[in-house]
């Protein structure tokens, strides 16, 4: 393994393996599950987290417990994923799963569990007649079944008595409403002949419905030639949601069979995403933008004339992140903003902030006066481990929602006695020392509900394999941050910090590696120290040589120092291409 291979995977151990990190959902359910009960379902439910997540379950906004249900659910060994086993009806409502460690909780969206279903056509004794005269425009009804989700509904000729399924009823001449209804433009002597089926069909159930049979008793006269006239068409005023699919349709009856001709009024059509399916007259455009708005009309033509129909379309949006919050890690006494900014139109009508999926005006809440939420932004100032959390923003409106998960991740930095120079025991007595909480920092006592002053003191509660030692080398001094350059003398092999630990240490520590700071908060340059085992190097960006153990001990920039437990010679360290 080459020296930077050996530098990038140390620090991708580290902070993997060391870092205390709250939870993060990295797999979730989909909006909605619709379920086969023949089929066995699953909702995924992953997460990460320093400590590896527990994981809950709420069903309707209550506590769920998979081992109650019969040994029909199960919950992953490693994960929080749901597995039903037979899901019945009693099995449907809104889940929504929960990610827990010790610094906070990360919620999935809600999901909408449903058993899928499919209803059935009447049932009638005979074939239905209709009687219409050659040349006519006639309107077979169909009532079609409910189901979940809702099944497709197409028409067959079933003339052919051997093919149970029939032959679907492709014809421009003969058209079908989104409603199920069949319109024939003009009757032809051939009609009489057929044997027309409405159908519905569930892809979820792979199941088809069929309802009455119904037969055209065709009057023999002399057709009289129709200028076009509308039969049915697409509502006057239609709504479409931008990034999905517009779908326009005009029926026009008309001897000879009219043809139909669309256009956008007072703009134009986008070519390359849009079609006309001549064969059904419909109108078709694909990733909608806002600009696809306005007044369409549809134009049925034949040498006798013509028949018009406008159709006003709005397309609006459900939220759509402009600025989504991400997760972030900071030191404490450091200012976080975050801006959860969404945009849809209509415009949100509610945004939610959360924290461990907790609602932040639940009464239930500590108030934490140093933090504040203005609209989309929320500002938490001067912040301590204690604001460690998982916090959740929600936009809304009429037509849907954007959920996010974020973290703050505070990490405790040793703080430095102000002095020219000190020790690194010094730097870890003063870190537990006990400090007062008061004014602002005061804490709601959850009896009496009333903001008392506090002692907090913070202690290493177990040493892990890699020890990580960040110094808080900045400090805050009205609306500036000040560097302190004092010179920590620390030690390079051969560590006990039993003494600042609650566990007894594994073993004794080395030193492995050394980050170093220049320059202030605003800007500046990290260089390392980094020992392979057999050797120290100073690494300053695609600059490497080898480096004296005496460099350490003068080293005023010192930043982050990284101590193992194991030997550098058995760290197992991931290769990482140059």
């Amino acid at each position: 393994m080459n020296l930077l291979n050996f530098v990038y995977t140390l620090f991708l151990l580290s902070f993997v393996h060391s870092i205390p990190m709250p939870p993060t959902i990295i797999s979730e359910p989909d909006p909605e599950v619709i379920f086969d009960p023949r089929v066995n379902i699953e909702l995924p439910c992953i997460g990460k987290g320093n400590p590896a997540p527990i994981y809950t379950w709420t069903k309707d906004g209550r506590f769920y417990e998979p081992s109650a249900q019969n040994n029909r659910v199960a919950m992953g060994s490693d994960s929080g994923t749901l597995i039903f086993t037979q899901a019945q009806t009693i099995d449907q409502g809104w889940y929504q799963c929960n990610a827990t460690n010790m610094w906070g909780t990360a919620v999935s969206r809600k999901v909408r569990v449903r058993l899928a279903e499919l209803g059935a056509f009447p049932i009638y004794d005979k074939p239905q007649v209709i009687q219409v005269r050659r040349g006519d425009s006639l309107k077979i009804p169909c009532k079609p079944p409910t189901g979940v989700p809702d099944p497709e509904t197409y028409w067959t000729d079933n003339t052919n008595t051997g093919d149970q399924f029939g032959f679907l009823v492709s014809n421009p001449r003969i058209q079908q409403d989104y409603y199920g209804n069949l319109y024939f433009l003009n009757v032809k002597d051939e009609d009489e002949q057929k044997q027309f089926i409405c159908n519905v069909f569930s892809r979820k159930l792979n199941v088809i419905r069929r309802g009455a049979l119904t037969q055209i008793q065709v009057i023999k006269s002399d057709p009289n030639n129709r200028r076009p006239m509308k039969l049915w068409t697409s509502e006057a005023n239609k709504v479409f949601l931008r990034g999905y699919k517009l779908t326009l349709k005009c029926i026009f009856g008309g001897l000879p069979t009219p043809g139909v001709i669309w256009r956008k009024i007072n703009g134009t059509i986008p070519e390359r995403r849009a079609t006309v399916n001549m064969e059904k007259q419909e109108l078709i455009i694909s990733d909608l933008e806002f600009e696809d708005a306005g007044l369409y009309e549809c134009r049925g033509h034949n040498e006798l004339g013509n028949d018009l129909f406008s159709i006003n379309v709005r397309i609006e949006a459900d939220p759509y992140w402009i600025v989504k919050p991400n997760d972030v890690h900071v030191t404490e006494g450091e200012t976080v903003n975050f801006i959860c900014d969404a945009e849809s139109k209509p415009p949100p009508n509610n945004i939610q902030w959360f924290i461990n999926g907790i609602p932040l005006q639940d009464p239930t809440l500590p108030r934490n006066p140093r933090r504040r939420v203005i609209k989309n932004r929320m500002i938490l100032q001067n912040v301590t481990k204690l604001d460690t959390a998982v916090y959740q923003c929600n936009v809304t409106n009429i037509h849907g929602y954007v959920f996010a998960n974020f973290f703050v991740n505070v990490i405790c930095n040793v703080p430095i006695p102000p002095i020219r120079q000190c020790s690194l025991d010094d730097c870890l007595d003063l870190f537990r020392e006990f400090e007062n909480l008061t004014g602002e920092e005061r804490y709601e006592c959850s009896n009496c509900k009333r903001l008392s002053a506090k002692k907090r003191r913070l202690d290493i509660w177990e040493l892990p394999k890699i020890f990580i030692v960040h110094f808080k080398r900045f400090r805050l001094q009205q609306t500036q941050y000040i560097k302190n350059e004092t010179l920590i003398r620390y030690p390079t092999s051969n560590i006990d910090f039993s003494r600042w630990s609650q566990t007894p240490s594994p073993s004794r520590y080395s030193l492995i590696s050394v980050v170093n700071h220049y320059g202030s908060m605003n800007s500046g340059h990290y260089t390392s120290y980094c020992n392979d085992g057999k050797q120290w190097y100073y690494c300053d960006d695609h600059s490497i040589r080898a480096a004296d153990i005496r460099e350490l001990a003068h080293n005023v920039h010192a930043y982050l120092l990284f101590y193992s437990s194991i030997p550098p010679q058995q760290l197992r360290l991931p290769l990482i291409p140059n």
